[in-house]
């Protein structure tokens, strides 16, 4: 299809009062999709539409990340940590 929708990971997608920046591999698998993003998510990529998730948690949680993503069954094309960009 050609479009594509970018989410900010932490602010959109994952129901946290975890700061990012006391952050650790046991609080980031212990939070919760939003319903509502979750759905949106899946359901769009169901229809083709490119998702890309980004966000500004430390590349140290790379790993953790795609782990509690794949465990809620979100699906994405790109994983964007951008302070590695």
């Amino acid at each position: 299809m050609g479009s594509l929708f970018r989410f900010d990971l932490d602010e959109m997608v994952v129901d946290s009062d975890v700061s990012l920046s006391d952050a650790t591999e046991v609080s980031l698998l212990n939070v919760m999709p939003y319903v509502d993003a979750w759905n949106f998510i899946n359901e769009w990529f169901g229809k083709g539409y490119d998702i890309f998730l980004h966000t500004e948690r430390d590349p140290k949680f790379r790993e953790v990340t795609e782990r509690w993503l794949r465990e809620w069954d979100i699906p994405y094309n790109e994983l964007i940590f951008t302070k590695d960009v």
